[in-house]
């Protein structure tokens, strides 16, 4: 039988894993949308979504973070439909000229299906709706 214990310098430190989180939302730019899986992945924790959500969530009060450019996969808004928090995204998602339709970001015209499946190291581009636009 193998001894699978870690040693202190190989566990993980959550405190800086989730500072490495916060980092990756921060860098967030207007227009910006990106999923938890994704922002796991360039944190350097790939798999780790929902301590995304964690991080996020237990973020000091004193910390500004662009939390509402992360989203679900398939650019859903994963707060309850109709809670104060659900509505609060999307409100600040098209105050971004983000287009919201429902629950869901649209996803951009021409996206590069792979990247949008397989994770590319770039964030996805949301389009920006038009005045006019009627998609």
């Amino acid at each position: 039988m193998h001894n699978c214990q870690m040693t202190s310098d190989q566990s993980p430190d959550p405190d800086r894993q989730l500072a490495a989180i916060r980092a990756v939302v921060s860098a967030l730019r207007v227009g910006e949308v990106v999923t938890y899986g994704l922002v796991a992945d360039r944190a350097g924790l790939p798999g780790r979504a929902r301590l995304v959500g964690l991080a996020l969530r237990t973020a000091p009060d004193s910390t500004t973070l662009p939390w509402h450019r992360v989203v679900g996969a398939g650019g859903r808004i994963v707060f309850p439909a109709g809670s104060e928090s659900a509505e609060q995204q999307a409100r600040l998602l098209r105050a971004e000229g983000i287009d919201v339709k429902g629950r869901r970001v649209a996803m951009p015209q021409g996206a590069d299906l792979d990247a949008l499946l397989w994770g590319a190291p770039g964030a996805v581009k949301m389009r920006r709706s038009q005045k006019g636009d009627r998609r």
